[in-house]
């Protein structure tokens, strides 16, 4: 390089034009940087507890009555109403800032009322019941529950002689099917308004032998209910009470 009239000189290295060129560069690489980074990212799913707020208005239905269940069917023995009322009793007694009337006073109060599916639907019943029990929040119940005896079919493996080796076959066995629905409803006790509905199902497949089916028709199963309707009843209770729930976030690592 000559040192001539018609060459340049070359640029100091503080000079404005090398300052460009740095800064051009680092962005260069930054962006770089961050177009990459991305796909080394590895996405990763945490739970979190996150709390949910009560379906229903706490601060205004402090004091609930749970009215003795009713079967749909008229087949189920009393005592068998009795635990399920019971259950559902305990579940709200648990929950916090909530006061339940004692069973003991709500059956002795209803015991000349109409207890049925039609007195459940008559809002002027729900509201004196409300008001006979000092409850803000009247809760009734209807049962259904019945068994079915079916047959079903299973796939098996039996070896065959005639083929010297196993074949995939069907064979048909008999169950004593289980179906339980409780519909429960919470009804505001000065109106009658319907605050919390839900219908509660759940089924059961029993297998049966023939000695199986002898012992179910003389003890019968009516016990079998209250099993159904026990974790039906604790998840209801606990999806109107105010609760924590798992949540997945997801982080980028």
């Amino acid at each position: 390089m000559g040192w001539g009239p018609g060459a340049s000189a070359a640029a100091p290295p503080h000079s404005p034009s090398c300052r460009r060129v740095s800064s051009v560069a680092i962005i260069f690489a930054l962006g770089v940087a961050l177009a990459i980074l991305p796909g080394c990212q590895r996405i990763v799913a945490v739970p979190i507890r996150v709390k949910v707020a009560s379906s229903l208005d706490l601060g205004e239905h402090t004091t609930f009555a749970v009215i003795p269940f009713v079967d749909r069917d008229s087949k189920l023995p009393p005592e068998r109403l009795y635990e399920l009322t019971q259950m559902l009793h305990r579940g709200l007694n648990q929950m916090r800032g909530v006061t339940v009337v004692s069973q003991s006073a709500v059956y002795d109060l209803m015991e000349t009322e109409d207890l049925s599916v039609d007195g459940f639907e008559d809002v002027d019943n729900v509201m004196a019941w409300g008001e006979m029990l000092g409850a803000t929040a009247v809760v009734t119940g209807v049962v259904r529950y019945y068994t079915v005896l079916e047959s079903r079919q299973r796939p098996v493996e039996r070896y065959s002689y005639q083929l010297q080796r196993y074949v995939s076959d069907v064979t048909t066995e008999l169950a004593r099917a289980h179906y339980m629905r409780l519909h429960l409803r919470i009804h505001d006790a000065r109106d009658g308004t319907i605050l919390v509905e839900r219908t509660l199902r759940r089924n059961y497949h029993e297998p049966q032998s023939v000695f199986s089916m002898m012992v179910s028709e003389i003890a019968g199963s009516s016990d079998i209910v209250v099993r159904l309707a026990q974790s039906r009843i604790r998840r209801f209770v606990r999806g109107i009470a105010p609760h924590y729930e798992l949540e997945e976030r997801y982080l980028a690592r």
